[in-house]
């Protein structure tokens, strides 16, 4: 596992994340610098770790996981990158501002059958993000029809923080990897 520390202000955190340009009603304007950050992942760090230390390099060993624009970020790069990234864990993500483009990503392009994507919400982040769990299942649907494997955590009492979001590890990591 290799974890990458995001920066610390909200606002970079977001622009880095998020692979689209887009308008948010929280952070108005977001350039979306996402794309060149994964590519960053996909076509530098993960060749250096594979080449610094033992690994299983092939994609069917390689998987993604995030938690809220984390999360928009592993959904991104299950799409966009499936070539490299075989399995994902989206966890709460944070996709409302760029759902028009994972809808068209989706439907254009092409998921491996053997692809794998875990999806998770806590019940208690709908009170203040209404329609996540609707985009969520909407999001898992267009996989499905492109040949995805998925499965859903509904976290009931889950919140959008990492307490919750470490109760649903053993969940992902069994689907991701069974």
């Amino acid at each position: 596992m290799v974890g990458i520390e995001c920066a610390k202000d909200d606002w970079t955190r977001v622009c880095e994340y998020c692979p689209y340009e887009v308008e948010s009603r929280i952070y108005g304007h977001i350039p979306g610098r996402g794309h060149q950050t994964f590519e960053w992942v996909a076509e530098e760090l993960k060749p250096y770790i594979d080449t610094t230390y033992r690994t299983c390099p092939q994609r069917e060993a390689t998987a993604i996981a995030g938690y809220s624009m984390g999360g928009m970020m592993a959904l991104y790069g299950i799409v966009k990158f499936n070539q490299v990234f075989s399995k994902a864990a989206v966890i709460s993500p944070a996709i409302q501002p760029a759902m028009d483009y994972f809808r068209s990503d989706i439907t254009g392009g092409v998921l491996n059958p053997d692809t794998r994507i875990f999806f998770s919400w806590g019940t208690n982040e709908l009170h203040y993000n209404s329609g996540l769990e609707n985009r969520i299942r909407e999001v898992e649907w267009l996989a499905q029809q492109k040949g995805a494997r998925t499965y859903l955590l509904r976290n009931e009492g889950g919140d959008h923080n990492e307490a919750s979001w470490q109760h649903e590890v053993p969940h992902w990591m069994h689907f991701l990897w069974e």
